[in-house]
């Protein structure tokens, strides 16, 4: 037997076995706590309990009478710390419909409580967690975050207005693509100064230059050869940003962004996914290992993400 003293003051004390329970008392003038047979210790100290053993626990019991006494009784199971199992990934289909079972759910529970509440289309918002080791950097640092346009096969979201400064046969293109306005370095300061509404500004590199004097009134629309903003092919860039996604990877590797509307339909969104999938592909930094680490479906009002089965969306993107 391997017994502890229990300090003055002590309030409760903690025994370990291998078959049966004991009730311990500590005595709160400095006697010493006894222990059945088949225990390995005890420890008190500030009230506090102390297990230093996975056996299973004794019942502990203070006493203010001086005396210390052991009694054998029930065997008390130690507590273990219940783990939620990690979700397995799904199929698109089957994450959609939870999805929809649980926006059905909190519908349901919001109109009994507020029958004025407004539902609405919520976005389908996908994370997809990427691999950033980089061997051309220091341990613990990331890769360098990547950044680009998803143009999705099925669009949502409101008509985008996009303004175009070009000159010659790129403006010509640039009108026949579908842009809303079309000009020269004369349409900057009407642009800047907010005369003419756009939501996206396009421009060829020659336009750059012109482009720096109204940096601030321009601000995050500014246009830029690294955010695909600028380029030669300004038909091509009108495609992209009409139908789509910006997105960008974070710090931790992971790139979010909207993948569509709950009224879309599973099809829709396995073709989006997928075309997100083989955009973020492009990415990556060696030929071959894993890069896509995993792929999660949420909604605007969701309680949480639901994994995604990614690898046959993968197979088919690049077939």
């Amino acid at each position: 037997v391997n017994a502890g003293m229990a300090m003055q003051g002590a309030r409760f004390a903690v025994a370990t076995g291998f078959r049966a329970g004991w009730t311990v008392a500590s005595a709160s003038r400095g006697s010493a706590a006894a222990l059945g047979p088949r225990c390995t210790g005890v420890s008190a100290f500030s009230g506090r309990k102390f297990v230093s053993s996975w056996r299973p626990l004794c019942a502990a019991v203070s006493s203010n009478e001086g005396g210390a006494a052991a009694v054998p009784t029930e065997v008390v199971r130690p507590i273990r710390f219940i783990v939620p199992e990690k979700p397995r990934p799904q199929p698109v289909g089957t994450v959609m419909s939870l999805l929809r079972t649980e926006l059905s759910e909190r519908v349901t529970a919001k109109t009994a409580r507020d029958p004025t509440w407004i539902t609405f289309d919520q976005t389908v918002e996908v994370v997809v967690t990427v691999f950033t080791y980089d061997k051309n950097k220091k341990k613990g640092i990331p890769r360098d975050p990547f950044r680009g346009i998803i143009a999705l096969p099925h669009t949502f979201g409101p008509q985008k207005q996009i303004a175009v400064l070009a000159e010659g046969d790129e403006a010509d293109r640039a009108t026949a693509a579908g842009a809303s306005v079309v000009g020269g370095t004369d349409l900057l300061p009407q642009l800047a100064a907010g005369k003419i509404p756009f939501d996206v500004l396009l421009a060829t590199p020659a336009m750059l230059p012109a482009c720096k004097k109204f940096g601030r009134d321009l601000g995050p629309r500014m246009p830029s050869i690294k955010r695909g903003t600028a380029g030669e092919d300004t038909a091509m860039m009108i495609k992209q940003h009409m139908g789509g996604r910006p997105f960008r990877m974070d710090k931790h590797g992971r790139v979010r962004l909207g993948l569509g509307k709950m009224s879309f339909s599973d099809e829709q969104l396995e073709e989006n996914l997928s075309m997100v999938l083989a955009t973020i592909e492009t990415h990556r930094l060696t030929p071959t290992g894993r890069f896509i680490l995993g792929v999660h479906l949420s909604t605007t009002q969701a309680r949480g993400c639901h994994p995604v089965h990614h690898e046959s969306l993968m197979v088919t993107s690049r077939s």
